[in-house]
């Protein structure tokens, strides 16, 4: 109103948003807050150039930016705290958010010199960076759909009592240096480098009365996880300064370049080791795989795999054209725990050397061949190869090296050897447990030997080619079901209690084999340099030919006897008696025919021994019953060394004929007077 009664209209005009030049404190009591951007559309709705602090008794929204030139910016909520899309809070001092949960938009924005999240129950992140960032979930703490890398800073501490992302969403990181603690799972994705080790961050919080408070969070180390997983994954340089301690669940360290400084643990879970890239070649050992370009991890670095894992994984599964190498020539490649090399992706390669050990040794192929030179494989229970192998040098796997089992070994796929260098030869020590190879042997490329020690049932079940010896201890049953080629050496089978054969040919070696039981399911083709010898696997066991008490001794048929073809000797011992009740006959010009016994030899008296020219010996620790022997010209030699040579007829027909006959030992004691007895051996010699 103005002196002469006339009215004048006084405006202020339309102001946006809250600007101060200094210290600004905004606050609720019991209310709700809403930051909002005004007419001038900037796109900020606090600005300051000191400290600001904003504080709702409920919740606190912000739909516009805050910022602050030099001042620490502080925003508490006792309800939720919402950071809309879009929106900037930042200054070059601290940031603190504090609320009973902290939800931030995908494109949200939080930086500062260092920024400090907490929640009394979720933190959702969008987008976060500082030197230093702390993030503390009463809940979970979990990255908003779309929200690209959530922290970028040098420091990230990170503390949950639920999760650490998800195992659909990972948090996503580009830090420096990591420490983590969840309640549950763990899931982070770091772009690049990153240290697992010490973080600590403190900031300045504006008080409503003007002064300002310290809120620190102190130093923590580790990655540590409860129920879930720990899940490292990167694409650059993954460095574990402190324990990661995974509290009994799944820990993947998946990088590029794996630096292991301090122990990784987590008892009755499996830890998972890969590259980012699965292109890239996967080191383990001997640091004449750090090339460079592969993802290695020495001997050192693996020390750091804690005792207690289900499994120690390798590699990427599924992935195609992958690498993996293990070298123990310098120094063994020692695991604690049991292996799994899970790389069975098309075109995929594995390749082990030297001396390797583990609790059990588990290998997925792609089929594509796992070479493995000069190899000593020494694991506490059992072996599985699942891939075709490749043996070059001496390869020897041993299994059940622990106290408490014997080792099965398992080769699923074909065994071949490598053409040219050393001989090519497979040693397998199972400790007492089963061995099974269940693809071709040699098929591709002959081996040069075959040893199999300390093993209770033996399969092969196709065909096996090697060049040289096949040597079998076995206690249980050995079973060839395909055909067994040897083109130099001799097949040597101890020990078992039942030998079941296929077609066998050998070039130039014997066959050998003691056991409580033989099936022979084809014909057995050798040398006429080479020899046949069979025995009972028990010591003190006899023989039989014919029918007889498998319980009680090696029972042999005639035609079993029959199936043996081109050898030059054929050789049946006992330890105790053998008894002959079938006739056998060797068809093959000059080939011997010699029966041992520890003690007592009888022939039934129909029964005939014959040979085409061969020389039949027939020896006996005790008596000496004979039947028919037919050399056609071959010698005859009847030996009783503690006991009597008779007739098993007790008849006057001639029982040897032969070109020539020796015979050593007792004949049949005579009656008073009598000039000759029906016991007596009839001979009729050239």
């Amino acid at each position: 109103l103005e002196a002469d009664g006339t009215t004048t209209l006084v405006s202020d005009a339309a102001q946006s948003d809250l600007s101060v030049g200094g210290t600004l404190v905004l606050r609720t009591v019991a209310g709700a807050l809403a930051l909002n951007d005004g007419a001038d559309a900037d796109g900020v709705a606090v600005s300051a150039a000191g400290r600001v602090l904003l504080a709702s008794g409920g919740g606190l929204l912000v739909n516009a930016g805050v910022r602050s030139t030099v001042g620490d910016l502080a925003l508490k909520a006792g309800d939720a705290l919402v950071l809309a899309a879009g929106v900037t809070v930042s200054t070059n001092a601290t940031v603190s958010l504090d609320a009973q949960a902290v939800a931030m938009a995908a494109t949200a924005h939080v930086s500062g010199s260092g920024v400090r999240l907490h929640a009394a129950s979720d933190v959702v992140l969008g987008q976060v960076s500082g030197t230093g960032v702390s993030v503390v979930a009463g809940g979970s703490v979990v990255g908003a759909a779309g929200s690209g890398v959530n922290v970028s800073a040098g420091g990230l501490r990170l503390q949950a009592a639920g999760t650490l992302g998800t195992a659909q969403q990972a948090l996503a990181t580009a830090v420096d240096t990591l420490s983590g603690r969840a309640g549950s799972g763990a899931w982070i994705t770091e772009a690049d480098a990153v240290t697992v080790g010490t973080v600590a961050l403190s900031v300045s919080e504006l008080r409503a009365d003007g002064t300002v408070a310290l809120v620190s969070d102190a130093a923590q180390s580790e990655l540590v996880a409860g129920t879930g997983g720990v899940l490292v994954l990167k694409t650059g340089t993954t460095a574990v300064a402190t324990p990661v301690d995974g509290q009994g669940r799944d820990v993947d360290l998946v990088a590029d370049t794996l630096v292991l400084e301090a122990p990784v643990t987590s008892p009755g879970a499996s830890v998972t080791i890969r590259p980012a890239d699965a292109t890239r070649v996967l080191g383990m050992g001997d640091a004449t795989l750090d090339d460079g370009q592969s993802l290695y991890v020495g001997h050192a670095a693996l020390g750091q795999l804690g005792e207690g894992f289900a499994q120690v994984v390798l590699g990427n599964g599924a992935a195609q054209d992958q690498t993996l190498r293990i070298a123990g020539v310098q120094q063994a490649v020692a695991w604690k725990d049991p292996v799994l090399i899970d790389a069975w992706g098309a075109g995929s390669r594995v390749e082990l050397q030297g001396t390797v050990q583990a609790e059990a040794f588990t290998l997925h192929g792609a089929g594509s061949t796992t070479h493995a030179g000069a190899l000593a494989l020494q694991v506490q229970r059992e072996v599985l190869i699942d891939d075709a192998l490749r043996v070059q040098g001496t390869v020897l796997i041993q299994a059940g090296l622990g106290t408490d089992a014997a080792g099965d070994i398992t080769l699923a796929r074909s065994v071949d050897g490598q053409a040219g260098g050393e001989a090519d030869v497979l040693a397998l020590d199972a400790q007492g447990g089963h061995v099974r190879v269940l693809g071709a042997v040699g098929a591709g490329h002959a081996l040069d030997g075959l040893r199999v020690v300390q093993a209770r049932d033996v399969s092969f079940e196709q065909s096996v080619a090697v060049t040289g010896d096949v040597e079998i201890h076995a206690s249980g049953t050995v079973t060839f079901q395909g055909a067994l080629t040897l083109s130099h050496g001799t097949l040597r089978i101890v020990g078992a209690t039942r030998v079941v054969l296929g077609d066998v040919v050998l070039g130039e070696g014997d066959v050998v084999i003691s056991a409580d039981a033989l099936v022979l399911h084809g014909t057995v083709q050798g040398s006429a340099g080479a020899g046949v010898s069979l025995s009972p696997g028990r010591a003190d066991a006899g023989l039989v030919i014919g029918a007889g008490d498998a319980s009680q001794a090696l029972v042999l048929s005639a035609q079993a006897l029959s199936q043996l073809h081109g050898f030059g000797r054929v050789e049946l011992h006992a330890g105790g008696d053998i008894a002959v009740r079938e006739s056998v006959a060797l068809s093959d010009a000059g080939a011997e025919l010699v029966l041992s016994s520890g003690a007592a030899l009888t022939m039934a008296a129909t029964a005939l021994l014959s040979t085409a020219g061969g020389e039949i010996t027939l020896q006996a620790q005790g008596d000496l019953g004979v039947g028919l022997v037919h050399t056609h010209g071959g010698g005859a030699v009847l030996v009783s060394t503690a006991g009597t040579i008779t007739d098993a007829a007790l008849d006057e027909a001639v029982n040897v004929r032969a070109g020539w006959v020796a015979l050593r030992g007792h004949g049949p004691v005579l009656g008073a007077g009598a000039a000759s007895t029906a016991a007596a051996v009839g001979v009729e010699a050239a």
